[in-house]
């Protein structure tokens, strides 16, 4: 193993005790642990207290092994362990490594926003708070009836020379539809990737996203919006040509979307955990500006500029 890594693994220890991860003897002097002393090494001892408070911070399984006495030793063997190797790091000096004051300043920032946090996080959501956000979001969350489908466009402008022929055409086709569509279910795919002058939806073999009405106009016209909102059920051909004056559709109609109307009774407790987030995100954003005003933070550009 490297210097590096062994730098490293020490230093996670070491940082753990440090900020009060796997080091309750901090906490025992500070609360002036009166508990009987389980075992000893040079230079400490651990206390029944300090062992329960490490056992719980490992977890329920942890626990459970501190009901024998075979699991206690164990485990006031293994906090010994590692008492001992940040006290070995310690004397070597490796509490004063760059690696290890790196990770320490990066955990204590965490502990910081964690702490200096904690009153934002317990203020409760009331009925009142989320009703006022419901009124706030609902028109975003609101989606209105919506239809997915697919069309097979001919051009013919309503003054063009080839419009009736055309109108002509795209009835043939339809009919063709009709007749293939009995034995293959991506007729329709195959024909509009064939014959649909819409470059757009062609290569898709004509078919567009889940689009509400007004949408469905702008995308392709108002008078195949109207035509597939009429039209009821799923993958169903429409038995007639859809005229508008830039030319010709046969459209399908794949499926339909339901409205869909929030209300706060079903929303309660995703706004209750998007109201909390936001609160948090708030509350760290001005806590920050606190510290980089107390800090009188500042930047210099000239010195940026000749970096």
């Amino acid at each position: 193993m490297s210097l590096k890594l062994s730098i490293f693994g020490v230093a996670t220890l070491a940082l753990g005790y440090v900020l009060g991860t796997i080091a309750p003897w901090h906490r025992s002097a500070a609360s002036a642990d009166t508990s009987p002393v389980v075992a000893r090494f040079e230079g400490g001892v651990v206390t029944a207290d300090e062992l329960r408070n490490w056992v719980e911070q490992q977890g329920p399984t942890w626990k459970e092994r501190l009901r024998s006495p075979q699991g206690r030793e164990e485990l006031v063997r293994q906090l010994l362990q590692e008492k001992v190797l940040v006290e070995a790091a310690r004397r070597k000096g490796y509490d004063a490594a760059p690696e290890v004051r790196m990770i320490a300043d990066r955990a204590a920032v965490e502990l910081f926003w964690k702490k200096e946090l904690e009153d934002a996080a317990k203020q409760p959501v009331t009925d009142a708070d989320l009703q006022s956000y419901f009124d706030q979001h609902v028109a975003e969350l609101r989606r209105p009836e919506r239809v997915r489908i697919a069309h097979i466009f001919m051009a013919a402008p309503e003054s063009g020379p080839e419009r009736d022929h055309k109108l002509q055409a795209a009835k043939a086709l339809l009919k063709q539809l009709k007749a293939d569509s009995a034995k293959d279910f991506y007729a329709f795919t195959t024909l509009a990737r064939q014959k649909s002058e819409d470059p757009a939806t062609r290569p898709l073999g004509g078919e567009l996203p889940a689009l509400a009405r007004a949408d469905l106009e702008k995308r392709v016209s108002p008078e195949v919006a109207e035509a597939a909102f009429a039209t009821q059920g799923a993958n169903v051909l429409l038995d007639r040509v859809v005229e508008e004056p830039r030319g010709f559709h046969l459209v399908k109609l794949l499926s339909r979307e339901a409205a869909f109307e929030p209300s706060l009774a079903t929303l309660k407790d995703t706004f209750r955990a998007r109201l909390l987030a936001e609160r948090r995100d708030q509350a760290r954003k001005k806590l920050l500006e606190d510290v980089e005003r107390s800090a009188n933070v500042s930047v210099d550009a000239q010195a940026l500029q000749r970096m």
